[in-house]
């Protein structure tokens, strides 16, 4: 009598099982995966823009405490919207240049300028500083000052707002009228008591998820023209 041989192997049923099994822990793997990435890819995010907003925070603060309030002194600001938020314009009068290499002479006083402008390839901003020597009342070439280094980038937002002496909040400042021609003769201008500054940060522009950060900077008081 004749011996058949059998092969034994697995049913479909048990194959879909299987499959089934494997891509359920293969799910749950991936889901956690993911959730650790995005969870360090933030915090590693948070880190960065808490790093660039401490450095560009404490150079605005700075500069506005050499904010020079006497006789041909100089403070614009100017309130203007970015495609992710606003994207505030600073220009002011400084009692100190700095000198950025070995060819420039340090201190004296300068044109500092705080300029937004929007990176093509993310969508989101970039922040200017430029620093031009300048004597009080003499407003250097807008073309000859430049747009300056960018002092950090990932901006979704840049604003600031001005408090006078009595605690009014503005969004935009002029120490002059805006018919002042340099060539009349100097005067003093008006100042602020008190610049508020708002920082937004964003992973991209389409991301609704903002880290912001505040300061707030009080200005040298403004010199009294008989002391000059």
């Amino acid at each position: 009598m004749g011996l058949r041989s059998h092969s034994q192997g697995f049913t479909l049923l048990e194959l879909l099982v299987a499959l089934s099994i494997f891509a359920a822990v293969i799910s749950m793997v991936y889901g956690a995966y993911r959730s650790t990435f995005r969870i360090t890819s933030e915090s590693e995010a948070k880190l960065r823009f808490s790093a660039m907003a401490q450095v560009a925070l404490d150079r605005i603060r700075e500069d506005l405490e050499t904010l020079y309030t006497g006789t041909g002194g100089y403070m614009q600001g100017v309130r203007e919207e970015g495609k992710t938020g606003r994207a505030d314009q600073l220009a002011f009068t400084s009692t100190s240049h700095l000198a950025l290499n070995d060819a420039e002479l340090p201190g004296g006083y300068a044109l500092l300028k705080y300029s937004l402008e929007t990176d093509e390839e993310s969508g989101l901003l970039r922040l200017y500083r430029s620093d031009m020597p300048a004597l009080p009342g003499v407003l250097p070439d807008g073309e000859e000052s430049g747009k300056g280094y960018v002092l950090c980038e990932e901006l979704a937002g840049f604003e600031l707002e001005y408090i006078d002496g009595r605690g009014t909040g503005d969004d935009a400042w002029q120490s002059h009228g805006d018919a002042f021609d340099w060539n009349d003769e100097l005067v003093q201008g008006k100042y602020p008591s008190l610049v508020r500054i708002t920082m937004q940060f964003a992973a991209s522009a389409d991301d609704g998820e903002r880290v912001t950060y505040h300061t707030a900077v009080a200005l040298p008081p403004v010199e009294d023209p008989g002391n000059q």
